[in-house]
């Protein structure tokens, strides 16, 4: 009997000797030379058109290049190469049986999600396919790169409708087209955020009646049952390979690891949608084709709806009593008194100062657009300045003019919670809401209010609807790691810091929370690195050099960790954490005097520290001289 070899991605037998799956062209593992042998050499020109500039890929018969189209204002092209030069006459005779049919099914495609086929030619020996070049990265790689190698529910959610919206493409055409091979490699994935499906290779048409297919092709781990031998492959097929996607994207698991067993997911902490998302992949990945969802439309409106009820819940905004404000109601907020001539040190008016009430239809005359974006604009600047107050009369004029602005309450909020009025800045919080549903940030000053006020689970609550209408919004994965340490819930808080750094990888205040989480792990050392990384993004942060401070005094480093609280307060005086950690580095360097006038100015800006107390007392148990 001649001696074979199987193929590790689709199981079909082949030559001991050959280089290539005569089935579906992967290389052999038995084969050490290279996919193509030997390469046209780059800067060529080929079709005295295409100049080779760079190689982007390579395997199964052939290589994949960038180039550019000199004819088309040498504009970037990806064109990929079919050499037979090594192979037998069997061979031979498959691949290019298998790259017709690639050039086939793509020439007559036209998709957003599909890459576009410009030409084909033959040069030299090789077939040659010229496609749109995808700048960016396959899922797979993007996935590497994630933290725990899995993504967020909404993100995965927009890649499923992305992918079912280029399946049902497929699977409507005549005869109906079944990709076959869907699996994170074979999705590109643009910088932002667009997917390609590429390589059909093995993608077939559909025969009605036919029994069976010839050979079995798919990925191990992706690929239906049918599809190794039990039956014809149907655009089901393509159902269950999407289900395997999704369930790695949020699990993490490589399902080539173990085929067929898919453990249930735990989406439980995405508590609007996670459960019915869960549901739907455990009916796409049944053994039985019959039992998985029809049609991938089908599957894309269910995705499509649990986004939308998702958002439509979440938005809702309830009043202080509990009753839903509807949009006939007037929207009143509590407002401090900012009259024109008030000064940054205006103290607020008890219990809360005047109410402002606007009704949902105003007469006004239409204002002015750009008048209003430069109150808007000014007020960031004051607050990012630190005049709060002034701030808060920029918004009045803004609103004034526009009393339906959402981002004039959005700033108004930001100022009320460094003013410390945080019920009022809730409040206008939720007008802002009220007003734009569709804001990320106003749902982050929302968590930012709950956390001061211990609601940590409703804080928790807005970062996941800030992540789901933005889940590349950076501040929101930090809000929510946040409101976790509050919960106890380091690993979780963690695994949403890294979150925020993936998303958002010069933005301090990530780093920040991160090192604060790494401290409460007692890992030190990585807590220091991360607040370096936080001073070097922002070195005005104060902050950054509080847990600095703290992770030197665990790490011994008591006079690294005084000069870091001193830089601290030169870049805010008032900060109370940063006079108790400085007590702590002071007790530990025996200075205790200095360390009782740290506890005293921690005491005079919060009377509640309970650390400023316990250190007080400590210092007193002393007896020193001098001390009161």
């Amino acid at each position: 009997m001649q001696p074979y070899c199987l193929c590790d991605r689709c199981g079909a037998e082949n030559r001991a000797a050959a280089k290539f799956c005569s089935k579906c062209s992967n290389p052999l593992q038995n084969s050490s030379l290279t996919p193509t042998g030997s390469s046209v050499a780059l800067s060529q020109m080929l079709n005295q058109r295409y100049r080779l500039m760079s190689k982007i890929g390579e395997g199964g018969f052939g290589t994949v290049y960038q180039a550019t189209d000199s004819t088309l204002n040498n504009a970037l092209r990806a064109i990929k190469e079919m050499s037979v030069q090594s192979l037998d006459p069997q061979e031979i005779q498959q691949a290019k049986i298998a790259f017709q049919q690639e050039v086939g099914l793509l020439a007559a495609l036209h998709h957003p999600h599909l890459p576009r086929v410009y030409d084909h030619f033959e040069q030299g020996g090789r077939s040659y396919l010229v496609m749109d070049f995808i700048e960016g990265q396959t899922l797979e790689d993007y996935l590497a790169k994630a933290p725990g190698e899995k993504l967020p529910l909404q993100e995965v959610l927009e890649i499923g409708i992305q992918l079912c919206k280029v399946l049902d493409y497929l699977h409507t055409r005549q005869p109906p087209i079944i990709f076959r091979d869907l699996k994170p490699a074979n999705v590109m994935r643009a910088p932002d955020g667009h997917l390609y499906l590429i390589d059909f290779g093995i993608a077939r048409l559909f025969k009605p009646g036919k029994k069976k297919d010839t050979i079995a092709l798919g990925s191990p781990g992706y690929a239906a049952p049918e599809q190794h031998g039990r039956g014809q492959t149907t655009e089901r097929a393509d159902i269950y390979s999407l289900g395997a996607t999704l369930h790695q994207l949020l699990s993490g698991r490589d399902p080539s690891e173990k085929p067929f067993q898919f453990p249930p997911l735990d989406l439980t902490q995405y508590a609007l949608a996670g459960p019915a998302v869960a549901e739907l992949i455990e009916q796409m990945l049944e053994i039985n084709e019959q039992k998985r969802p029809p049609n991938v439309q089908a599957i894309k409106q269910d995705l499509q709806k649990l986004t939308n009820s998702a958002l439509q819940l979440n938005v809702q905004v309830v009043n202080q009593t509990g009753n839903q404000l509807m949009p006939s109601e007037s929207l009143t907020v509590k407002l401090p008194s900012i009259a024109s001539n008030s000064s940054p040190s205006s103290q607020m008016p008890p219990n809360g100062g005047t109410s402002t009430t606007y009704k949902s239809e105003s007469t006004a005359t239409r204002p002015d657009r750009y008048e209003i974006l430069a109150y808007i604009d000014e007020a960031r600047a004051l607050i990012k300045s630190g005049k709060y107050q002034q701030a808060l009369d920029s918004c009045e004029q803004a609103l004034q003019r526009d009393p339906r602005n959402a981002l004039a309450y959005s700033n108004i909020s930001v100022a009320l919670i460094e003013l410390g009025k945080y019920q009022q800045a809730l409040d206008a919080c939720e007008r802002s809401i009220w007003l734009d549903p569709s804001h990320a940030l106003s749902y982050v000053n929302q968590a930012n209010i709950l956390i001061k006020l211990g609601k940590y689970q409703q804080a928790l609550n807005a970062c996941e609807q800030a992540i789901w209408l933005d889940s590349f919004y950076a501040p929101a994965y930090v809000s929510k790691a946040n409101a976790l340490i509050e919960l106890g819930r380091y690993q979780q808080a963690l695994d949403a810091c890294e979150w925020g750094i993936h998303r958002g990888p010069f933005y301090a205040p990530a780093y920040v929370s991160q090192a604060n989480i790494l401290i409460k792990l007692k890992r030190y050392q990585q807590a220091l690195n991360a607040c370096e990384q936080a001073i070097r993004l922002d070195s005005s942060d104060s902050l950054a050099y509080v847990n600095k401070a703290r992770a030197l005094i665990e790490l011994k480093r008591y006079q690294q960790a005084f000069d870091a609280c001193e830089q601290a307060l030169q870049r805010d005086s008032q900060n109370v954490l940063a006079h108790n950690t400085a007590s702590v580095a002071l007790i530990e360097l025996g200075r205790y005097q200095q360390a009782l006038d740290a506890c005293e100015q921690a005491l005079r800006l919060d009377p509640h520290s309970s650390a400023s107390r316990s250190n007080k007392e400590f210092l007193l148990k002393k007896s020193l001289k001098n001390l009161p």
